[in-house]
């Protein structure tokens, strides 16, 4: 039932107490909970606050729940996301198993680190390596996630697989 909350409590916005249910769920909840409202916590609440609750969350994060909160970090804009999001691409790209054929591979966390750090206004130049890198993974969703996601800053996607 707290699962189901967290994945529609989003209507309850107009409420005066929203930010402090947030703060609730961010406090008791487990990873999968905090996970569900990333967003809305980077929208609701303070950008301060929000960019420090959803940096501590991404530090807790296990393999594969990273995602949620990768987004919602960018979404605050906050002056030290970018910093949060390159430690974060960096520890993604150094894990032994990146490059293996899983079906929940990190790698597609580290295609959308990626995107949100040049949603920030990082330079393409300084991802082109790491993202040949994810562009010849052995799992096919990465090698199209990347071509996806990032084709409109590295023109050489499109020629890929």
């Amino acid at each position: 039932m707290r699962r189901e909350f967290t994945l529609s409590c989003s209507w309850l916005h107009e409420q005066d107490d929203f930010p402090d249910m947030l703060r609730f769920i961010l406090e008791v909840g487990d990873t999968i909970e905090c996970m569900h409202i990333a967003s809305l916590v980077a929208k609701w609440l303070p950008t301060e606050e929000a960019h420090h609750e959803l940096s501590a969350a991404l530090e807790r994060a296990p393999p594969g729940l990273e995602a949620n909160f990768i987004q919602a970090i960018a979404i605050t804009a906050h002056p030290s996301a970018m910093a949060v999001l390159e430690r974060q691409l960096e520890r993604l790209l150094s894990e032994p198993d990146l490059l293996e054929d899983d079906p929940f591979p990190r790698g597609l966390s580290a295609v959308l680190c990626v995107k949100r750090i040049l949603g920030l206004g990082a330079s393409p130049s300084d991802y082109e390596e790491r993202i040949r890198r994810l562009a010849s993974h052995p799992a096919s969703v990465i090698r199209s996630t990347c071509r996806r996601e990032l084709r409109g800053q590295f023109s050489w996607l499109d020629n890929s697989l």
